[in-house]
């Protein structure tokens, strides 16, 4: 079948660019791994081992498509198997096998779909075009309040805890606390209902 409008052509000038993103995300997870002072064997253990069951565990329970499903569900059982056997497995303690549970669910969960990043940004823009004023400086300063009280890293602390050295309440729970009685709908009037009966004036 001839391809009129490049259509494969197209999709394999996109490769670049959808692995740039991959590699964004792998240059975050080493970089974050780093801070942690690991030996070189245990970071391998962690990307190689430890990371794809979890991967292909979050794919596997996704994914809505049965083909998908199941090619998922065959690399989620190989990951399973390596990572069962591997020696750093079987001798570390649960309490830091959980720990690094953990830590494997919050990178997996920062991996997106390549276009989740531009589909998300252009859904925000799309709200600030419409209403032609940008953000405001009241919307500026709820963002950042959700940014530093609300977005948690891998183990559960927000930036502002983190800062302050102490746990603080939960910010959906404390707005709950403070927020009154939200007020009623409007109620709308009853237009009258057209009488079928009537027979609406014609020109002649």
């Amino acid at each position: 079948m001839h391809d009129n409008k490049d259509i494969v052509g197209k999709f394999r000038r996109q490769f670049e660019d959808l692995a740039s993103v991959v590699d964004a995300w792998w240059v975050w997870t080493t970089e974050n791994l780093s801070e942690f002072k690991l030996p070189d064997s245990q970071k391998h253990w962690l990307l190689y081992i430890l990371l794809p069951v979890i991967y292909w565990h979050h794919q596997f329970q996704k994914t809505k498509n049965p083909e998908m499903k199941n090619l998922y569900k065959k690399s989620w059982h190989k990951a399973q198997a390596v990572y069962a056997v591997h020696p750093i497995t079987q001798t570390m303690s649960q309490a830091n096998l959980k720990h690094w549970r953990s830590w494997g669910e919050w990178v997996s969960n920062n991996f997106h779909r390549a276009s989740s990043a531009v589909e998300g940004r252009n859904g925000m823009l799309s709200q600030c075009y419409r209403n032609g004023r940008g953000l405001s400086n009241k919307r500026l300063s709820a963002l950042t309040v959700v940014h530093n009280y609300d977005t948690r890293r891998w183990d559960g602390s927000t930036p502002a805890e983190r800062l302050y050295g102490e746990q603080l309440p939960d910010l959906f729970e404390w707005l709950l606390k403070r927020t009154g009685a939200l007020p009623l709908p409007r109620i709308r009037k009853k237009g009258a209902a057209p009488n079928p009966l009537i027979i609406q004036t014609v020109a002649a």
